[in-house]
């Protein structure tokens, strides 16, 4: 579904996945996020819900 690469080109030592459920809020859709630790000791936080998202719809358009 995606590729996923630090900003700094450090390599990925470590992962987590995290999924919040907003319920309270109308309309809302379970958030997805890739926690991701560094060689050199920081960390990035990706929205894999979003990547989902652009996923599904190219499938649906045809285009991926």
């Amino acid at each position: 579904v995606c590729v996923i690469e630090s900003v700094d080109g450090s390599n990925i030592t470590a992962y987590c996945v995290h999924e919040c459920d907003s319920a309270s809020k109308m309309g809302s859709r379970l958030r997805q996020y890739v926690i991701t630790g560094h060689s050199n000791g920081s960390i990035q936080m990706w929205d894999l819900a979003t990547a989902l998202e652009l996923h599904r719809n190219r499938a649906d358009d045809g285009s991926g």
